[in-house]
């Protein structure tokens, strides 16, 4: 894991795409043998289908001598004729034998018709059409292995037939496929996936490179560009710190400064207490001089009014004593008079 952390982000990418690769070619590996099985059984269901539709056109003419339409020998002379017609895949075609076993009709080798196949056996010994009689009389309809040539050749290949019975006239129809038709179809197939396979893994390989490159490059280009940054954030970050550090100190400087700052508020606080303390004093103070001074100037406007009085008395006693005055001049006159007179007499 910590590998894989220190690999560089282009060699990622064309791990992926090899990643990706790889689990194609793994996939391929796993599909080829089934796509192989399911064209193995598509091809078994497709006979069987076929062998099924070939046994209801048969039965078609049983139900003709049923009904008595046909006679039991044109009926099945006509049901030989209409099957020996029919074809599928081109090449692929239907036969027609009994359960003794005899061949009833069979359109590439009409030499076999109305001849026993109890002896005929395939090159690994197997009774074929017994083994067909047997799987018919115990199922009603299966599938049998063997080899069988091709139509136009000798040499047997392996063959699988799918055969069911017609129990009415007691005849088996059937029909198969070659297998190695199968296998040249799954090779085809297997050369189909395995190109795709191979075009899908260059692609991949290709596209991780190219996504390599266009994403490394811009990416280097950013990486350095942010080392650039990354530098100019470590000086700037320098700056700060020496910035921090002298607002520290002049926290510090700032801190003592509001210690002082505190302890004269706390004098000042002092102070301002003892003012207040003096101002009440100096205000009771002032209050009892003011109601002095207010005593005071009730006691001058009193005296100034008694001096009014006496200023007024003194003008009534100014006036008496200069009637007296005059009244003692005339006395004083009358005296002198009389004295004279008393002189004189």
């Amino acid at each position: 894991m910590k590998r894989l952390k220190n690999m560089k982000l282009s060699t990622k990418i064309m791990a992926l795409g090899l990643v990706v690769a790889i689990l194609m070619a793994g996939m391929y590996v796993y599909l080829v043998p089934y796509f192989g099985k399911r064209i193995y059984q598509e091809k078994q269901l497709k006979t069987r289908n076929v062998v099924e539709t070939a046994a209801s056109l048969i039965e078609h003419y049983v139900d003709l001598e049923k009904s008595g339409a046909m006679t039991r020998e044109a009926a099945q002379d006509a049901a030989k004729k209409a099957v020996a017609k029919l074809r599928y895949e081109k090449d692929d075609y239907f036969w027609i034998n009994d359960f003794q076993p005899n061949m009833i009709m069979h359109p590439m080798k009409p030499e076999l018709d109305g001849t026993s196949l109890a002896q005929n056996k395939d090159p690994n010994g197997k009774f074929l059409f017994v083994e067909m009689a047997k799987v018919v009389q115990a199922q009603g309809a299966g599938f049998v292995d063997y080899d069988w040539p091709k139509p136009g050749e000798t040499k047997p290949v392996p063959k699988v037939s799918y055969v069911k019975g017609i129990p009415e006239w007691k005849w088996i129809v059937g029909s198969g496929i070659y297998v190695d038709d199968v296998s040249k179809e799954v090779n085809r197939l297997i050369i189909t996936i395995g190109l795709i396979v191979f075009v899908v893994f260059i692609l991949a390989l290709a596209l991780s490179w190219l996504m390599a490159k266009s994403l490394t490059k811009p990416l280097l280009n950013s990486m350095d560009n942010l080392n650039a940054g990354a530098e100019q954030v470590n000086a700037a970050a320098s700056s700060l710190s020496e910035a921090a550090q002298h607002l520290a100190e002049g926290a510090s400087e700032q801190a003592a400064t509001v210690e002082e700052t505190s302890a004269a508020l706390e004098q000042m606080t002092s102070m301002t207490k003892q003012t207040n303390e003096l101002t009440r004093d100096t205000e009771a103070l002032m209050n009892d001089n003011l109601k002095k001074s207010n005593e005071s100037l009730a006691a001058v406007i009193g005296i100034n009014e008694r001096m009014a009085k006496i200023e007024a008395d003194s003008g009534q006693m100014g006036k008496i004593i200069k009637n007296i005055d005059d009244i003692a001049f005339q006395t004083n006159l009358l005296a002198l008079n009389a004295a004279v007179e008393a002189a004189r007499a």
